[in-house]
């Protein structure tokens, strides 16, 4: 069976993250988002692999597929969406070049093998299309699916008032090619666009559409969620990674063989692995505690990193403490910073002093302002700091000084500023 991955949004939610990069190629513990996607499905023997794409970034999706078949043999063949019309849409694209029962999936969600088998085998005994379930806690924000005791789709309800059921649409599914025919009889909504849920009622009217409940679901559609992703990916660390290429240090402490660790750092893998790549080196008084990643090329003195941090590579950390938290790429927190649950482009620089508030001090839970959609959100998160695009630079004893803070590439932060707002630009 073949796979679709709708992978065209623009990714406006999770600005400044998207802002350099498409959404599914966003970087999360050293790998593309959706490399991991491609890893479950090469595990479960699906290859042949349709990406519905947009019309930009075409470098990075190219260097991607090249990258997909060279590691798992995946076979990558991507469609362009020119307009973003629309989920329903994005699938009639692929009209022309499949003709037989495909899985449909989203490329800016993860969904593990062991459920996309449930799927499979759903569809093999039923051979009904199958749509996956997931159960949450606020499913008023979703799209809620009413079944009957034989797993029949009664009704999808677009984010009700009242849900009820705690079941909703974790937009994976398994299609015939029918399903063409019902998407090209939609009428476009007055945003334009059309959606797969219009599509799939008619495959409801038909009775032909079973839903499967899956036990994962992970979105990357808001910049906080990267931070839940980080942590599933670094707990579940040797499922996509090989380690054979490390020495093994200490007890769960893998470092490659051109790593340089001083006599007095300290680690504390209790609660995950530590990864070291080439060429790094670890010095002074340096304390390193588990569910770590640190890149190649880095340089560590005299500094704390907590648990589930990332240092991309080429990254400075020099009597500073970084706690879960990714710096990308040439990222530097050298004088006295303290950066906490937070996702920092590439070749950003904190200057000295700088520091990132991660809560609040009355210990609610922290809303985010969804920049690009004006939306404030509510993380549900008590600890929060800032998320950045690429090339932001922080002058000394500056101070995010408000948890869950947006900042666009290319801002400069003046020595001193204290930042309450979001910030777009200069």
């Amino acid at each position: 069976m073949k796979a679709v991955i709708l992978a065209a949004g623009e990714g406006s939610r999770l600005w400044p993250i998207s802002e350099n990069v498409p959404k599914p190629l966003v970087k999360i513990l050293g790998k593309c988002f959706l490399e991991y996607q491609i890893i479950e499905l090469a595990r479960i023997g699906i290859k042949d692999i349709i990406i519905v794409k947009g019309k930009n970034f075409n470098e990075l999706f190219e260097k991607f597929k090249k990258e997909m078949a060279d590691k798992y043999g995946a076979k990558i063949t991507y469609v362009v969406q020119e307009q973003a019309l629309g989920t329903a849409d994005a699938f009639l694209h692929v009209k022309n070049i499949i003709d037989e029962p495909f899985l449909g999936l989203m490329g800016d969600n993860h969904y593990q093998a062991s459920d996309i088998e449930k799927l499979l085998d759903t569809f093999k005994k039923t051979k009904k299309s199958v749509i996956g379930g997931f159960v949450v806690n606020d499913p008023e924000s979703y799209g809620v699916i009413l079944i009957n005791e034989k797993k029949q789709v009664a009704e999808i309800v677009e984010k009700p008032k009242k849900p009820l059921s705690k079941l909703i649409n974790a937009a994976i599914y398994i299609f015939k090619p029918e399903i063409f025919k019902f998407i090209e009889t939609l009428r476009p909504h007055d945003n334009g666009e059309t959606y797969i849920t219009d599509a799939l009622n008619k495959v409801i009217e038909k009775n032909d559409l079973v839903c499967e409940k899956i036990n994962n679901w992970f979105d990357l559609g808001k910049p906080y969620q990267i931070l839940a992703l980080t942590k599933f990916f670094f707990d579940n660390y040797k499922k996509f990674n090989d380690l054979k290429k490390y020495t093994e240090y200490e007890s769960k402490v893998f470092a490659a063989k051109t790593a340089t660790i001083g006599p007095n750092v300290e680690f504390y893998p209790e609660n995950g692995l530590i990864i070291i790549e080439e060429g790094s080196k670890i010095l002074g008084s340096s304390v390193i505690m588990g569910n770590n990643y640190i890149g190649p090329e880095c340089e560590i003195i005299n500094s704390i990193i907590r648990e589930t941090s990332v240092l991309m590579g080429s990254n400075t950390v020099k009597n500073s403490e970084v706690k879960n938290s990714t710096l990308g790429f040439k990222t530097n927190a050298p004088h006295f910073n303290y950066i906490g649950d937070s996702y920092i482009g590439e070749n950003c620089n904190f200057g000295a002093g700088t520091k990132v508030a991660n809560c609040r001090n009355d210990d609610k839970t922290i809303k985010m302002f969804i920049e690009k959609k004006g939306q404030l959100t509510e993380t549900g998160l008590h600890k929060l700091g800032v998320f950045t695009g690429n090339n932001v630079k922080f002058g000394i004893n500056s101070m995010i000084a408000q948890p869950g803070i947006l900042i666009g590439s290319n801002v400069k932060i003046m020595p001193g500023e204290k930042i309450f707002r979001n910030k777009v630009s200069n």
